[in-house]
């Protein structure tokens, strides 16, 4: 059974159009996380990850001199524990992917000890880390070379600042518009959206919602006595001004 979280809750976003604002959009083609040029929304949720596969994931931080001090902070959670391992690439080691394949990063996650689960194993591993110079970073999860089955995982960041690229900016090559569907099982992202189990990510960018959607978000809260009196804020601004409405749910 996969683990959850053992502190705080998981709040859905659910957006509602009843108008339609936006004619003729072009669907994009799925990221697969295949490489640099073709990674994955992070979403929070669990993905399936076979052997000998890598999971490539990107992220967009703005340098902010202000809260140069606030750290990135990371946390992957797997079944079987150590089925997967996390690291944090820069343009540069991206690079080096695409020239060779060689897997260079600057960061990577460790499995966390003082928090262990019920059967004595580490709960979730993390790297918490700050960025010096704006720019696209990556995320890779790869599958552990000592476990021949599949397994699952799940990771989080948290840290104002980060976008992420969305599937709708994602261009579509002549061949993956013409290439036939892969015979392999399809992934969670390629539905992102259409229910609280397939959530996105909330980037703050423009989304296109059509008539009749409902697109769901979330994000988890870890509650602190400390701050049990600070309000959290939603904004939401639409093109037409009405057209949808935004609830929260648990």
């Amino acid at each position: 059974m996969l683990r959850n979280y053992r502190r705080g809750i998981t709040v859905i976003v659910l957006a509602f159009v009843i108008a339609l604002f936006w004619a003729g959009s072009v669907s994009a083609q799925a990221p697969q996380g295949t490489g640099p040029d073709d990674t994955m929304i992070p979403t929070g949720q669990w993905m399936k990850i076979e052997s000998g596969d890598y999971h490539w994931y990107a992220f967009h931080f703005d340098y902010d001199e202000d809260r140069v001090a606030d750290p990135i902070e990371i946390r992957m959670y797997t079944e079987p524990y150590d089925v997967a391992t996390l690291t944090v690439r820069n343009e540069e080691q991206a690079n080096l992917w695409r020239a060779d394949g060689e897997q260079a990063h600057f960061g990577c996650c460790t499995m966390v000890d003082q928090d262990k689960n019920e059967d004595g194993n580490p709960d979730y591993a993390v790297w918490a880390g700050s960025l010096r110079s704006s720019g696209t970073y990556y995320v890779v999860v790869e599958h552990s070379r000592d476990i021949k089955a599949a397994g699952m995982y799940r990771f989080t960041i948290s840290r104002e600042g980060l976008t992420f690229p969305t599937m709708a900016s994602v261009p579509m090559t002549e061949a993956a518009q013409t290439a036939p569907p892969a015979a392999t099982e399809p992934r969670m992202v390629a539905e992102e959206g259409s229910g609280p189990d397939l959530a996105m990510v909330p980037t703050g960018e423009w989304t296109t919602i059509n008539a009749g959607e409902y697109q769901w978000y979330a994000f988890s809260f870890d509650y602190d006595e400390d701050y049990k009196t600070e309000a959290i804020e939603i904004r939401m601004y639409t093109d037409i001004f009405d057209g949808a409405t935004l609830t929260v749910r648990n």
